[in-house]
């Protein structure tokens, strides 16, 4: 993490980890069903965007960290308020990227004809 590319790229990582687990977590969407894991190069496009945003949001939030008040920025022992922010709003996109992932997987499963999803 002492690397100046250490904390994106882990943020990279566990973010896509995230969401492609929430995404592809049940039985209507999981990767073991054909259908489905056709459709991965396409998810992979979906997700780059996605990536990109992620890292953009990541590099201007330690940007404007610097003139943050110092009350936000402390560091505990389970980060900063400021960290806990940034958290949680990579978590609420995240979360909406995997709706949007699994409502493609299930337009393409009932156009298709397969079994109704829930």
């Amino acid at each position: 993490m002492d690397e100046p590319w250490g904390l994106p790229l882990a943020t990279l990582a566990g973010y896509s980890v995230l969401v492609f687990s929430l995404a592809f977590r049940d039985k209507n969407c999981s990767l073991h069903r054909p259908q489905v894991k056709e459709q991965l190069p396409k998810f992979a496009l979906m997700h780059m965007p996605f990536l990109l945003m992620v890292y953009a949001i990541e590099i201007e939030w330690k940007n404007v960290a610097l003139s943050m008040p110092s009350w936000l920025t402390v560091r505990g022992r389970k980060g900063s308020f400021y960290e806990w922010i940034l958290i949680a709003l990579l978590c609420f996109i995240g979360w909406a990227q995997q709706k949007w992932m699994r409502s493609v997987v299930k337009r393409r499963l009932t156009e298709r004809g397969h079994e109704r999803l829930e």
